[in-house]
């Protein structure tokens, strides 16, 4: 069987990366089975990715998790470079790619500001379910703008736990949410809006060109921006 790449390599340090990390590893068998009852929202986001990808293209999977995406969108791109900080969810990731002997997913324990990833270098950055838990979440939209190539596309689809969620979801999160606000357990829960969502994407160097709301248990903000050509913020720079 052709095995899939798997780099356990050094995670960009701070402390909340660092203990985020731990955290993840304590939960990834449990996050896992706990995403079947997500798997309508998952299948409808990975029909409206697949619209935009093409065989040349090379992809990163941003918080790639146990790999569900990075694995379904795998035949139809290059090359996929799916990145988390838990190693836990990436032996996950590897053994599902294993099993169905995908060979073109490179599995990272690393974060978006690894060095070693070159600007303009991503055709297509996935962010699903990440954006809520990251805290600085401006600074990580500039560094996907700079990752990606002219025209390169970041889709991204946000939990927004501050817009219409059911009883039984709030329950689920709720306790989460206060915990990681008191600093019981390691990480960070954002509770956004979709109109927070959409100014924290939006840069002056990269545009919303699609965004749908969608509700399954919780509602979820699916966006799709598209970062300028070298001409475009030429333009927009005489026009400012």
């Amino acid at each position: 069987m052709v095995m899939a790449d798997y780099k356990k390599t050094e995670v960009h340090k701070d402390n909340i990366t660092e203990r985020s990390g731990k955290f993840w590893n304590l939960v990834a068998s449990k996050y896992d089975k706990s995403m079947k009852h997500l798997e309508p929202l998952y299948l409808k986001i990975i029909s409206n990715i697949r619209q935009y990808l093409n065989k040349s293209d090379t992809v990163m999977d941003y918080g790639c998790g146990t790999g569900a995406i990075s694995i379904e969108i795998a035949n139809q791109v290059k090359r996929v470079h799916a990145i988390d900080i838990s190693n836990k969810m990436l032996d996950i990731a590897k053994r599902k790619a294993d099993e169905q002997g995908i060979d073109n997913v490179e599995f990272i324990q690393s974060t978006i500001f690894d060095e070693r990833f070159k600007k303009e270098s991503f055709d297509l950055i996935l962010a699903i379910g990440l954006l809520h838990l990251l805290k600085e979440n401006k600074r990580s939209i500039e560094r996907v703008t700079e990752l990606l190539k002219p025209g390169g596309l970041f889709i991204s689809s946000t939990p927004c736990m501050a817009e219409r969620t059911d009883f039984l979801t709030k329950l689920r999160f709720y306790p989460v949410f206060l915990l990681t606000k008191l600093r019981l357990i390691p990480g960070f829960m954002n509770r956004l809006k979709i109109v927070d969502l959409t100014e924290i994407v939006s840069n002056q160097n990269i545009q919303i060109i699609e965004r749908e709301e969608v509700f399954h248990t919780l509602t979820a903000c699916y966006i799709v921006a598209e970062k300028h050509s070298a001409s475009e913020r030429t333009a927009r720079g005489h026009n400012s």
